[in-house]
């Protein structure tokens, strides 16, 4: 029970948030104080039941006495030892006075995410298609990232850059939710290019994570730029590719599109995404469904944490050398007054 009760002293006299503290260092001391008031009441109830005895000879002493006013400097004289004893007990708790300040440092990631919107991102494999699909878990991603600054790039046959790295998650998902096909050339897929745009953006950063997901459910068939050569010079500026493909993962374009559930350009090249991954250090996934997808964002969201490490700083003052101080003035005003004014019988 006492080990409850000092625990929770501890818990009410030290601040767990920045800002102005009041504490005890040594809060386990407090529970003396129980003991300093049951002290007072015992030696009231000794001196209200000890007998009287009168040793002095002269009697003219106790004739001129005021019973009531020796009475009121008896009851000073005793609070004033009982009031110093209890500013020692609370000084011996360490009462102290000061701030709590808690520093967050936040080692970030850059993340650029590039999203393939070609003809193909129509399909209905995926509900309500490819690219709503991809744009829905794409929005709960960015929702889940902690100080990491994050870019969007768009490609077909040819690319662009929506949102330049940014730590502004609203703006991001907002640009995400109005991504529609129409933007670029939607009739061919560049990944290579898609890969370059994204590089320039992370070019300059000064982050020690650096990382590209690229989302796509074809192959490459446009720009001048060879996906594997994409992936050379990200991974000599250190940028970790993720590859995601969707949809199916054989050449059955034709079949696909007269079962009228995939457009004119349905083949997935995941050998060339499989060496775009493992040539930057990333990994390849492959969805063919909305959850799937989702399953894999997640993944790569826990693979990606940023480090943030917190720091606290404690500055307090003890506040124990004022109580002793007071309580050495009340036991030499006590000390004056039993000389001076009291008069102890015997």
């Amino acid at each position: 029970m006492i080990q409850n009760v000092i625990s929770f002293l501890q818990q009410t006299t030290r601040g767990d948030s920045s800002g102005d503290h009041f504490r005890f260092a040594a809060s386990w001391a407090l529970l003396l104080v129980l003991a300093v008031i049951l002290l007072v009441f015992l030696a009231h109830w000794i001196y209200r039941h000890k007998a009287s005895a009168l040793s002095h000879s002269n009697t003219e002493l106790v004739i001129r006495a005021r019973p009531v006013a020796a009475k009121n400097w008896f009851l000073l004289w005793r609070a004033l030892r009982g009031v110093a004893l209890l500013l020692l007990v609370i000084a011996l708790a360490r009462p102290q006075y000061g701030r709590v300040e808690r520093r967050s440092f936040t080692e970030g990631i850059d993340i650029m995410l590039v999203l393939d919107v070609s003809g193909s991102m129509r399909s209905q494999d995926f509900t309500p298609n490819r690219l709503e699909a991809a744009k829905e878990v794409i929005k709960d991603f960015v929702a889940g990232r902690r100080g990491d600054r994050i870019g969007l790039v768009i490609f077909g046959a040819s690319a662009a850059t929506l949102v330049p790295l940014t730590l502004d998650y609203v703006v991001v998902q907002q640009f995400v939710d109005r991504v529609t096909f129409g933007l670029v050339d939607e009739r061919a897929t560049a990944i290579g290019l898609g890969i370059a745009t994204a590089l320039k953006k992370l070019e300059a950063s000064k982050a020690k994570s650096k990382v590209i997901v690229l989302l796509t459910d074809g192959e490459n068939n446009a720009g001048n730029i060879d996906p594997l050569a994409a992936a050379n010079a990200a991974k000599a500026l250190k940028v970790r590719i993720y590859t995601i493909g969707v949809g199916t993962d054989v050449r059955q374009s034709a079949a696909a599109f007269f079962g009228g559930m995939l457009g004119p350009e349905a083949g997935l090249d995941e050998e060339t995404l499989k060496a775009i991954a493992d040539r930057t250090g990333g990994l390849y996934f492959h969805a063919t469904n909305n959850e799937k997808l989702r399953a894999i964002y997640h993944q790569i969201d826990k693979l990606e944490k940023t480090r943030i490490q917190s720091t606290q700083f404690d500055r307090f003052d003890e506040l124990a050398p004022y109580l002793i101080a007071a309580a050495l003035v009340l036991l030499g005003f006590e000390l004056l007054l039993t000389t001076v004014r009291v008069v102890k019988i015997p």
